[in-house]
């Protein structure tokens, strides 16, 4: 989409020369300077994009954590601390998802215009250097001048595209390129005993809300020793 709206806008623009001869050079100038304009609108986009996924990864990993020990925040009564805390992450994830669509929008609004504004100029242009407004120039470059409409919009969607995919393919390109974790768990077969605790203590930490951060112990000095093949 994106090098088929590059090509068509060439064409209309080269038509548009041969109509309008030098009066579509303000009009030319209007669509010169969007071009930049959109492309760092593009890369703010694109930056954005990559900030806002931070928060995304970890609003999704607290709602991992959630919904996996869900019966231990239901025990503990914990909901309202990780509600609040998912909350606070959201609220930071969409701060700059809020300035994506704003710029966004931004961006469509100067697609849709830029035609408008092209079109106007260079007919006004062509009168007041002395051209006579024909019905066959002025509607045959009212054509070209709609037919760059659509390209112009596609344009900034299919480069919102890229980025979107863009980001998907680096943090894909990170999984794909970590280390493979090897196997830490240590078999002993010739082991007497498959599980085996001494003087072993199990402590559960508080909850996030709690006015202070020690541990309380749960299980202490516990001894136990199952044999293999006992379970």
């Amino acid at each position: 989409m994106a090098w088929t709206s590059v090509v068509q806008i060439v064409i209309c623009v080269a038509l548009l020369i041969w109509s309008l001869k030098y009066s579509v050079l303000p009009g030319i100038a209007v669509l010169v300077l969007m071009s930049p304009v959109q492309t760092a609108i593009t890369k703010r986009l694109f930056a954005l994009r990559k900030k806002s996924m931070v928060w995304t990864d970890k609003r999704n990993k607290a709602v991992n954590e959630v919904v996996g020990g869900i019966r231990v925040v239901k025990q503990f009564a914990w909901e309202q601390p990780y509600s609040e805390r998912i909350a606070e992450l959201r609220k930071k994830e969409m701060a700059f998802h809020r300035v994506r669509l704003y710029l966004r929008s931004l961006n469509l609004a100067l697609a849709f215009a830029t035609p408008t504004i092209a079109t106007v100029l260079s007919f006004v242009t062509y009168a007041l250097v002395g051209n006579e407004l024909d019905a066959a120039v002025l509607f045959s470059s009212l054509s070209f001048f709609t037919l760059l409409r659509t390209p112009l919009q596609f344009l900034p969607i299919a480069w919102n595209a890229v980025v979107d995919a863009k980001n998907a393919a680096d943090r894909i390109e990170k999984v794909f390129d970590a280390e493979i974790q090897r196997d830490q768990i240590v078999r002993d077969p010739n082991a007497d005993n498959a599980v085996q605790l001494q003087d072993a203590s199990f402590t559960w930490e508080t909850a996030p809300s709690a006015d202070t951060a020690e541990t309380v112990a749960m299980l202490d000095a516990l001894n136990l020793t199952i044999p293999r093949g006992a379970l």
